[in-house]
C-alpha cells in the first residue's frame, strides 16, 4: 500500500524523466504468443498515433472505463480514458481532449506527472502513449455513453499482489491462446493493452515501494 501519496507522485514525476523498463515490464501481461514481439516491437511507418490516461486519485485509486458495446474496435473491454490523436496534437493534448469527451473530467482538474513507455500494437498499427495523471477525490465523471458503458476505481494495492492475477485459455485465429489478466471487474477480464500498460505502472509503484 502507498502511504505517502506525495512522495509517490514526487517519485514519479523524476522516475518518468529517466530510462523506463519498457518491454522487460511490458512482458508479464503480454499475451504468451506476444511475448518475442515485444522484444521487437517495432513501429510501422504509417502507424496511428493514440493517448490514454492513467488517472490516480488521493485514495490511491485508479480510474478505468468500459468501452461501450457500440464502438466498432475493442467493445465491452476495459480501458483507460484516451484515444486516437488528432492532426497537430501532442500526446498530452489527446489524453486530455479524450478524458474530457469520454468521462467528463476537465483538464483543469487534471495534474499530469509524465509520459510512460509507447506501446505499438500490431494488430490495430495503433502506437499508444501512456500518460500519469492525478485527480482529486472530488472529481465528478459525466459519462459519453456512445464510447463509455461504465467507469469505475480500482485501488492500487490490487495490483500489488498475485491474488487478482489469473490466466485465461481461449483460441484466437484457430489456434489455442492464452493470456494473463488481472480480476478487478465483476465480469470483464482486463487484458491486453491495457494490462500490459499497466504491468510497466505497477514495475514503477514497486520500484518506489522498494526504495
Amino acid at each position: 500500500m502507498i502511504t505517502e501519496p506525495i512522495k509517490f507522485f514526487e517519485f514519479l514525476n523524476n522516475r518518468l524523466k529517466s530510462d523506463l523498463p519498457g518491454a522487460k515490464a511490458h512482458i508479464k501481461m503480454a499475451p504468451f504468443g506476444d511475448l518475442e514481439r515485444l522484444n521487437n516491437n517495432i513501429p510501422r511507418t504509417d502507424a496511428k498515433k493514440s493517448a490514454v490516461l492513467l488517472l490516480i486519485n488521493e485514495q490511491m485509486e485508479l480510474l478505468f472505463t468500459l468501452r461501450s458495446t457500440k464502438l466498432r474496435k475493442h467493445s465491452g473491454q476495459i480501458s483507460f480514458p484516451g484515444g486516437r490523436a488528432d492532426e497537430g496534437e501532442s500526446f498530452e493534448q489527446t489524453a486530455l481532449r479524450e478524458t474530457e469527451e469520454e468521462v467528463g473530467i476537465s483538464s483543469s482538474r487534471i495534474e499530469l506527472v509524465g509520459r510512460m513507455s509507447g506501446l505499438y500494437v500490431p494488430p490495430s498499427n495503433n502506437i499508444i502513449q501512456p500518460l500519469i495523471g492525478r485527480i482529486p477525490n472530488s472529481v465528478d465523471l459525466r459519462l459519453n455513453p456512445d464510447e463509455v458503458e461504465e467507469a469505475f476505481y480500482v485501488p492500487l494495492e490490487s495490483f500489488l499482489t498475485d491474488e487478482k492475477l489469473k490466466t485465461k485459455n481461449t483460441v484466437y485465429n484457430g489456434k489455442p491462446f492464452v493470456y494473463p489478466y488481472w480480476d478487478v471487474h465483476h465480469t470483464v477480464p482486463l487484458w491486453g493493452a491495457t494490462a500490459i500498460i499497466m504491468s510497466e505502472f505497477i514495475y514503477l509503484v514497486n520500484e518506489f515501494r522498494e526504495s
